[in-house]
């Protein structure tokens, strides 16, 4: 049995740090770290159709790790129409939060017998494939402010936080993080920084603040080296100077902050509490 047009969402992800870990396999292939999930994120609904097709925001589109996931799991051609306010490639895990919501879309139409985590591991393993990302399927299953600990596989991980608070975020700039994920010297670099920002962050996880992560942020990213963007350093010193507190979002060239400051523009949105789910 069919269910109309199934609509599924994800929130989009703004990972603060991180630290991956390369396998041989996707399972064996993760992302320690911390993200902390928006209430702008994508939507997702399926139809059938005489040829796969995806479009985002009505424009016809191709992203890999998507037709990865249609190709595993859609039992006959399908369009998948994928609506969100987030820019491509600038951060906020559009791509991984794209196989999600087709991923759980598809599951619900054709009711098939997928668990929430099969679905997971099934969109990880095609952000990994198609390195595009190893840690934002993680978070956006969970929601809220999230901890990666990836010690139980790639989707485990502990909710910090659930409040809704307001944050703003400001997108200057696209990073191709397959060129950050392939890069042996960034790889390093990241680890050594990625496992300093992990020891802080599970050394305080019991009364730590959206703040202070923010802050810690900062640090991870200009010891990795990835704080490169004279716009970006621009927009978080402005904030900072305004009383805020701002980082870089992993990995693009945009930032998210406590407050708007300077020209921006600058999108208030407030932290997801519920990770990917159906809608109504």
């Amino acid at each position: 049995m069919r269910s109309p047009s199934p609509l599924a969402f994800s929130p989009g992800s703004a990972t603060c740090f991180f630290r991956p870990t390369l396998g041989d396999t996707p399972l064996a292939t993760y992302s320690r770290g911390c993200a902390i999930n928006l209430e702008h994120g994508v939507t997702a609904a399926v139809s059938p159709a005489g040829s796969m097709r995806v479009l985002l925001n009505g424009r016809a589109v191709t992203i890999e790790p998507v037709k990865t996931v249609l190709d595993a799991l859609a039992p006959e051609p399908v369009c998948v129409s994928f609506e969100t306010p987030l820019p491509l490639g600038c951060g906020f895990g559009v791509s991984a939060a794209c196989c999600l919501t087709a991923a759980f879309a598809i599951a619900r139409r054709y009711d098939l017998a997928h668990t929430r985590t099969e679905l997971g591991l099934l969109a990880h393993g095609a952000e990994v494939t198609h390195r595009t990302g190893f840690g934002d399927v993680n978070s956006q299953l969970c929601g809220g402010v999230v901890l990666r600990s990836c010690r139980r596989g790639p989707l485990d991980a502990e909710r910090l936080s659930s409040a809704p608070d307001t944050l703003y975020y400001t997108a200057t700039g696209e990073i191709r993080t397959a060129s950050v994920l392939s890069d042996p010297l960034s790889l390093l670099a990241i680890a050594k920084a990625g496992d300093d920002a992990m020891h802080w962050l599970e050394g305080n996880r019991e009364n730590v603040s959206v703040d202070a992560i923010l802050d810690r942020a900062v640090t991870f990213s200009e010891a990795a080296g990835l704080l490169t963007s004279a716009r970006v350093r621009t927009a978080i010193d402005g904030v900072r100077r305004a009383g805020g507190h701002a980082m870089m979002i992993m990995l693009g060239q945009s930032v998210l902050a406590t407050q708007p400051a300077g020209d921006g523009p600058w999108t208030a949105c407030r932290i997801d509490a519920e990770g990917t789910r159906y809608l109504p």
